[in-house]
């Protein structure tokens, strides 16, 4: 069975969401390992895809429960880099943004909980511990 342009298009995206989140999590995961082994410069040079794959990830789906919650885990990441950055070059301000973009994550996944009819569903399958990626 051949797939119409909108159903191709939607398995493209959801192919790429799942590619996009495994490199993302690779990356977010060594980014902590580098601070936490006090390797700074590599630390931050790994924000920079950490915050790319993060980003596009919210872009490969177009249901807003889990818009949502990718955003979510977007702000989760600004946390992590602002008190990342915060802590090491002594900028106790950004320790302040970092909450903010913490409590940003939270209202959005308080919002999803609340006001979708999918939203509990939605977050228990965003939030399991491990996808396996079809490459």
């Amino acid at each position: 069975r051949h797939l119409s342009f909108p159903e191709f298009k939607e398995k493209m995206n959801e192919e790429m969401k799942e590619k996009l989140e495994f490199w993302n999590r690779i990356f977010w995961f060594f980014m902590d390992a580098m601070w936490m082994f006090s390797n700074v410069k590599l630390s931050l040079i790994l924000t920079v895809p950490t915050v790319i794959t993060g980003i596009l990830t919210v872009f490969c789906t177009k249901k807003p429960t889990t818009i949502l919650v990718d955003l979510s885990m977007v702000f989760w990441m600004i946390m992590n880099i602002l008190w990342l950055i915060g802590e090491e070059f002594n900028k106790p301000e950004l320790i302040l943004y970092a909450k903010c973009s913490f409590f940003s994550g939270i209202f959005l996944l308080f919002v999803v909980s609340m006001k979708f009819e999918d939203g509990y569903q939605v977050l228990v399958k965003s939030f399991r511990r491990y996808k396996k990626p079809h490459f």
